[in-house]
């Protein structure tokens, strides 16, 4: 983490540097060093930046947690889950923040935090899919009228339906709460616009 923690630092002047992200990770490499108030600082540092980011508040949650307040950590993840709605990565960063306090004491709190991230890319996953098939079908339809050739149908097909098949395989290899399957979505959804 020292390696992270040297290069959040080093880059954090950047312009490109999202720096309320940067001062999320510097605070949860200070709290995995077991520096709570270093950690809190930059949580705090990222939420003055910007108060939208998600989480940060999280963060302040996870220190809640750890000081036995539940009331607090509550009130922070339910702000987190405010800015962040359906985000299947925060909502595995909460349950995170439960497990690393207490995974016995809140195991239905990772429990349920996993079951909406799960639900998130699952969600994700059917609009795509119901995207593609009806897509699919009005480009047949175009194909039949002389509009389309078969070629573009094909190449859409590999556009429209190659990132469900890579976000399928994503969901089973990392698991439903990976934030990786709403990058795929994200990057499938742009290349397919773009053509």
């Amino acid at each position: 983490f020292e390696n992270a923690k040297t290069i959040l630092t080093r880059t954090l002047d950047d312009a490109s540097t999202d720096k309320s992200e940067a001062y999320y990770y510097l605070g949860e490499i200070a709290l995995r060093n077991g520096d709570k108030a270093t950690a809190e600082s930059n949580f705090d540092k990222g939420i003055a930046v910007n108060a939208e980011n998600p989480y940060n508040y999280v963060g302040k949650g996870a220190i809640a947690l750890m000081n036995g307040n539940e009331k607090v950590a509550d009130d922070f993840f339910g702000k987190a889950r405010g800015y962040g709605k359906k985000n299947a990565e925060l909502l595995t960063a909460i349950a995170r923040a439960y497990y690393n306090a207490d995974p016995v004491k809140y195991a239905n709190d990772i429990t349920k935090n996993i079951e909406r991230a799960k639900k998130a890319n699952k969600k994700a996953m059917f609009m795509w899919l119901l995207m593609s098939i009806v897509l699919s079908a009005a480009y047949v339809f175009e194909i039949l009228k002389g509009a389309k050739t078969v070629t573009y149908y094909l190449i859409m097909e590999v556009f429209a339906w190659g990132p469900i098949i890579a976000g399928f395989i994503v969901l089973k290899v990392r698991g439903w709460h990976t934030r990786a399957y709403r990058d795929i979505c994200a990057g499938g959804y742009w290349l397919f616009y773009a053509y």
